[in-house]
């Protein structure tokens, strides 16, 4: 709990040591928050490699939020064929049924951004559900990007979602904090 705290605040210092005691604990509970922490700190190619460390260390057994999370650092890559691999080990465990609908949907809809494939992303992010999460948000804005750049969209409609890409930019101003991981991280199987 304290490094979950300490990753939130961005407290360097204190997650470190807070993930250090994981180590002896739970070795996969060690990379899954490392990785965490990697990635917000914004070392992605280490959070990619304790993801892995973390799934390897999962045996046959992974919990849905470190595939996620494994998902989630592909994606950042754009390694999508391996992402891709992830998603579909997410989706043929039977164990997590059909649970986190939102959290696939929204890295089946990341994963069609990095693919450069815009109007199935568009469509994907209006199956989310929860649409005021900030998960959400940062994704629908980054899909209305592509959309609007990539795609035919007829002036009508181009109007409107211009109006929705302005307002979430005006809320997120940042473009590269992706941001599922507030989401994997309250799920727990």
């Amino acid at each position: 709990m304290q490094a979950q705290i300490a990753i939130a605040l961005k407290d360097k210092k204190l997650a470190e040591s807070s993930i250090a005691q994981l180590q002896d604990i739970d070795e996969v509970a060690y990379y899954y928050r490392k990785s965490r922490f990697e990635f917000l700190l914004g070392d992605k190619y280490q959070a990619e490699k304790d993801a892995e460390d973390a799934l390897k260390f999962s045996n046959s057994n992974p919990r849905f939020h470190i595939l996620a999370h494994l998902a989630f650092c592909k994606i950042a890559f754009k390694k999508t064929d391996e992402a891709e691999n992830v998603l579909e080990k997410i989706d043929n465990n039977k164990k997590f049924g059909a649970t986190n609908r939102d959290i696939r949907k929204g890295l089946r809809t990341r994963l069609a951004i990095a693919r450069d494939r815009y109007e199935d992303a568009f469509h994907l992010s209006d199956e989310i559900g929860d649409k005021s999460s900030a998960s959400y948000k940062r994704t629908r804005r980054d899909v209305l990007e592509g959309y609007l750049n990539n795609c035919f969209v007829p002036d009508s409609k181009r109007t409107e979602l211009d109006a929705e890409l302005t307002r979430l930019k005006a809320e997120f101003m940042s473009n590269d904090e992706i941001e599922l991981t507030p989401e994997i991280d309250s799920y727990f199987d």
